[in-house]
């Protein structure tokens, strides 16, 4: 079940002069396969589906850029959660985030993701909610 399918976007607070009152956007959709079928239990239930709208010389992804984010106002646990990301701009254009805490700094964990290719059979459990993968990944 999709619980989420559109544009997430946050002005973002910094006092950095680069990125002072930047707004960030990315287009989500956000699955819940838990409520698909109740007798089920998914050891990773929900699934993010990005593709960045951010218009910036920099390079960047949504994850390192508003992650931390989505996962506190969709109230989802890290572990519990599969973020996808497409980038069209990349030879492999559909990629999972494999996200490992790097340190603790006393008010919240920081966070390295590395990134792998997206498994056939990740693309045959996401193509019911979000058809377009298929020509995506090509």
């Amino acid at each position: 079940m999709i619980i989420y399918n559109d544009k997430y976007s946050f002005s973002f607070d910094s006092r950095n002069a680069i990125s002072e009152g930047k707004i960030l956007s990315c287009y989500l959709t956000i699955i819940d396969f838990s409520r698909k079928d109740i007798n089920i239990s998914y050891l990773k239930p929900f699934v993010i589906f990005a593709r960045n709208t951010t218009k910036t010389p920099l390079k960047s992804t949504c994850i390192e850029t508003m992650g931390k984010k989505i996962f506190d106002d969709f109230e989802l646990d890290l572990k519990k959660t599969t973020w996808i990301e497409y980038d069209p701009d990349e030879q492999v254009k559909v990629h999972v985030a494999k996200i490992i805490p790097k340190y603790y700094d006393g008010l919240e964990t920081v966070f390295s993701v590395y990134w792998r290719r997206i498994m056939d059979s990740e693309i045959e459990q996401i193509k019911p909610f979000i058809p377009e993968i298929i020509d995506m990944n090509t």
